[in-house]
């Protein structure tokens, strides 16, 4: 969880258990340090599509980054000059990471048959909350983004909790600069990369 990482938001004895960071089923550190995650998803990700790029097999990659999700961090030789504080640094941060993947599919000739979904699941997180009922607030500087102009956030049922932006890339296919103003949410993702392989979903759930 975004809040169980260490430091965390509050004292580790107090909240949380030290939660552990895993690979398959191989424990990677117990606690993990969120400064290191960053680097660790990105050589993840960086390694599958070589391996998946050699064995010239279709492939799905799924990349949650814990940027922007307080509490806030950056690796610790990322450079802190963003504006807009840590929240900044950390999207800009994310950015880089976003931007590393695809320019591996471009390294790598895989970006002319490869779909790109960028989105999230919700909307920025306004209302400080550290997760436990003792504590109304969180303890370290709280900066969970904007939904502006949206009211709400995070956890809420108005537009800035749910209206999320969606990027979908595929050199090719989807049209430059195109847009499409349908509304939608994640849970289409999974019945249109169906269809858009010839696969049938099942009908008994």
């Amino acid at each position: 969880s975004h809040e169980e990482g260490f430091p965390g938001p509050n004292p580790e004895d107090l909240v949380f258990p030290p939660v552990p960071l895993y690979r398959d089923l191989d424990i990677v550190a117990q606690p993990f340090n969120e400064s290191t995650l960053q680097p660790l998803y990105n050589n993840e990700a960086v390694s599958f599509l070589h391996n998946m790029s050699a064995s010239r097999q279709p492939f799905f990659l799924y990349v949650a980054y814990e940027q922007p999700h307080v509490p806030l961090f950056t690796s610790a030789n990322w450079p802190r000059v963003s504006r807009r504080g840590l929240y900044g640094d950390a999207v800009s941060e994310m950015d880089a990471s976003i931007g590393l993947i695809m320019d591996t599919l471009r390294s790598l000739r895989m970006d002319n048959n490869t779909l790109v979904v960028f989105s999230s699941d919700n909307g920025a997180w306004t209302t400080p909350s550290s997760g436990t009922a003792r504590s109304p607030s969180v303890t370290y500087p709280f900066d969970g983004g904007s939904n502006a102009p949206f009211r709400g956030g995070k956890g809420s049922t108005w537009e800035g909790g749910s209206h999320v932006p969606a990027i979908v890339w595929m050199p090719g296919t989807i049209p430059s600069y195109s847009s499409c103003m349908a509304p939608m949410s994640n849970m289409d993702i999974l019945p249109t990369l169906a269809e858009l392989i010839g696969f049938t979903l099942p009908t008994d759930r």
